[in-house]
């Protein structure tokens, strides 16, 4: 950051880096969570994407019939594939954002434990309260942030999970039915 207010005051102890395991462990524990429902999620978004392409290869090299009910979805297989690669890259960015609002814990508990310690002057105390305003501040953005990149993620993932397993079921239903669903014999 430009203006970064953690780099006004340098730290004057290790009394001022030091963190208590109890303290910082929850938020690990928590951040690693996050990185595991985002990893997750990205795996089966990928996953999707990838059945897309298995779809595709078997259609293109079976036949006619299951080609021309693969064309007939065009409209909704698109939008399948859109929603999976932002189901994927939202939980990627939702990772990033995580691994962002822990850094900003780290930064909050390291102000919280300064205004413990002596040695600060009373204007580098008022300027360590309001850089961790700042922090919280930016924190509480960030977990909005967050929350919203989750959210987006999974509902993404279903959805064009969903269309996934239609388009599938639709291939499937054209091969077996053949020239009933209107698509004319060779």
């Amino acid at each position: 950051m430009k203006n970064d207010p953690l780099h006004k005051l340098p730290a004057r102890s290790m009394q001022d880096l030091a963190l208590q395991d109890d303290v910082t462990r929850p938020d690990f524990e928590l951040g690693q969570h996050d990185l595991e429902l985002s990893k997750e999620l990205t795996r089966l978004s990928f996953l999707g994407i990838a059945g897309y392409g298995f779809l595709i290869k078997e259609v293109v090299l079976r036949g006619d019939v299951e080609l021309r009910a693969l064309v007939s979805t065009k409209w909704f297989t698109v939008p399948g594939v859109i929603l999976l690669g932002i189901a994927a890259g939202s939980s990627l960015w939702h990772a990033q954002t995580a691994t962002h609002c822990l850094d900003l814990q780290v930064e909050i508990c390291r102000l919280l434990q300064r205004k413990t310690n002596d040695g600060w002057e009373p204007e580098e105390r008022s300027q360590n309260d309001e850089d961790l305003g700042t922090r919280r501040n930016e924190q509480s953005k960030v977990i909005k942030k967050k929350r919203l990149l989750l959210g987006i993620a999974v509902w993404a993932l279903i959805l064009g999970g969903l269309i996934v397993a239609a388009d599938f079921g639709w291939i499937l239903l054209a091969k077996s039915l053949g020239s009933d669903m209107g698509y004319p014999p060779e």
